[in-house]
Parts: C-alpha cells; structure tokens; sequence
C-alpha cells in the first residue's frame, strides 16, 4: 500500500483528519487508480476536507463545469439577432396570433419595448394617425378619452352639440389655475383662438401631462368642428416608467395587411423621436401584439426594418 493511504487509514484510527498536505505532490502521476478510489472513499465523510483534497487533484480527476461569460454574452447576442432578422412574414405571423382568440372579434394592442425613460431625459410621446380608424370602446359605461374644449359663445354650443364632455371659458381656465385638473380627468383638450391667449397661463400646469393645446398640433383652431373631427383619427401614444408604449392598432377580425399599416403608422412618429445618437437597436427592443386573455406574440422585426429605411441605419 502506498505512504498516502497508510496516511490516510492511520490518521482515521487516531481520530485525526484525514487530510495532510506533507504527503502529497502536486503532481498528477503521484497516485494510482486503485489508491486514488481508496482515498476518496476514506475521505467521502469528511466533505470539508474533501474540497481541500479534491483541489490538489490533477484538472481531469475533478469533476467541473465551465462558463464561459463572453462565449455567452455573444451567443445570446446572435440568437437575439437571428430572432430579429427571422424571415417571417407578418400574415403568417398574424393568421397564428388569431388562432388565439378563438374566433373573437378582439381588439389587438401594440406593445413597443424601449429604453426606460430617464430623469431629466424627453419622453416619448405624441399623436398619431392611424391608416384605418379603430372606434374605441366604452369601458365600464364611460368614454375611454374625455374631451376638454376652452371656448364661448356659439364655439361653445357647438362644442357640446358634437359630445365634448367639459366645456368652459374664462372661469375654467381660471379652476384649473387654482384647483388643478385632478379633479376634471380629462385626456385631451382643444381650445379657440380667441381662447388660447387665457390658455397659455397653463402651460406648466397642461404642459407637462401632455394636454397642452398647440397650434402646430392642430388643437388649436377657429373651426371647433374642423379639430373635433381631426382629433377622432388621431390616438395619443406614451412611454411609460419601465419603458413600453401600448397602443391599439386593430381587431382579430381584420386583414393582415390593415394590421400591419397601422402598425407602421404607429413606428413611424416613434422612431421619428429617437434621439440622433441612440442606436435603432437599443431604442426598439421588441415589438408584440396582444388581445385580451391571449398571449403575446413577439413579432419578427425584419418586415419593419424593410418598411423603414432609417431602422438599419443603427446610429444616425
């Protein structure tokens, strides 16, 4: 018997550890096959020494598991970029996203997946007209979006006769300077031009909710009925606080092809506020469709990125 498993079998009699450096060599041809089993079966109650033994062990005796970060790191990039690049059209994916809804006639949410807005940074935000017109539905018995107008006069009857909600004049604008609009909970707002000089005494308090009537936005206008009827083909986007905009493009019931329109209609003004030195990568992680009481599906993004000529650009 070797000097190591006398070693070994004596300290155990004595009650001693198992275990002493002295007697062994780093070497990898210091035991045998039959010594080396024997050893690890006298020392298998001893786990603490275990570890210490089983590192003076030649590489191969060991049993291990490798990790490689940077092979994974760059695995995880390619499938992410394969996952993107899929040759897949946007009918075939649809026609497996209705199969979902069995047959329901569902309203389909976009989801875009984007960076977290950050303190101090612009949010993303806006309007947008979408190429076929979704009626929204009523929830709970009440409007999805209440309506504010500033205007008097004829302007003002006119603009309760086309369903405007809240309706005011100079006593409004002056509520909302000491009250605030918490109480009000309304989601969009126009106002007249005769109007809009009393309105600009709000623009700290409408500017930062996104409510601000702006002529550029044409939410500012002479004819009420002109922007009412403006402001029904148009649906409000923004990103929220973990960095996602949902916004209704459709039904299940629809043709692929009006799905997709609107869906590109919804990432041009998006990728329009993209700030000019964030990567088109980075700035649209995923995008996804969804229905209620269905799964998501994330969508391929090379039928996009073949619409949107500035999406390949990466960095502009």
């Amino acid at each position: 018997m070797e000097r190591a498993t006398r070693q070994v079998l004596g300290n155990r009699r004595r009650g001693l550890p198992s275990f002493d450096p002295r007697f062994f060599s780093p070497r990898p041809t210091f035991l045998s096959a039959s010594c080396r089993s024997l050893f690890v079966a006298t020392t298998q109650h001893f786990p603490t020494r275990n570890q210490a033994c089983t590192s003076l062990l030649p590489h191969s005796w060991v049993p291990h598991r490798r990790y490689d970060r940077k092979r994974y790191l760059k695995e995880k990039a390619k499938q992410k970029a394969e996952m993107s690049e899929e040759n897949i059209p946007f009918a075939t994916c649809f026609d497996i996203f209705k199969q979902y809804a069995m047959g329901q006639d569902l309203t389909v949410t976009l989801h875009i997946e984007s960076e977290p807005p950050q303190e101090g940074s612009k949010l993303i935000r806006g309007d947008v007209s979408l190429p076929k017109r979704l009626v929204t539905e009523a929830v709970n018995g009440a409007p999805k979006e209440i309506l504010l107008v500033f205007a008097k006069g004829e302007d003002a009857e006119r603009a309760k006769a086309l369903g405007a909600e809240i309706v005011g004049g100079e006593e409004l604008v002056n509520q909302i300077a000491s009250e605030g609009i918490e109480d009000l909970k309304f989601t969009r707002c126009l106002a007249t031009i005769e109007m809009f000089k009393h309105v600009v005494k709000l623009g700290r308090i409408l500017g930062p909710k996104g409510l601000m009537p702006s002529p550029s936005k044409g939410t500012v206008s002479e004819s009420v009925e002109a922007m009412m009827a403006s402001l029904e083909t148009k649906t409000k986007f923004e990103i929220d606080a973990d960095g996602f905009i949902h916004i209704d493009v459709g039904k299940t019931s629809w043709l692929d092809a009006d799905v997709f329109e609107n869906i590109c209609g919804v990432l041009g003004p998006v990728l329009a506020l993209k700030p000019s030195k964030m990567d088109t990568a980075k700035y649209i992680k995923a995008v996804v469709i969804s229905a209620p009481y269905t799964p998501g599906m994330r969508l391929p993004q090379k039928p996009f990125r073949l619409r949107f000529s500035e999406w390949g650009k990466g960095k502009s």
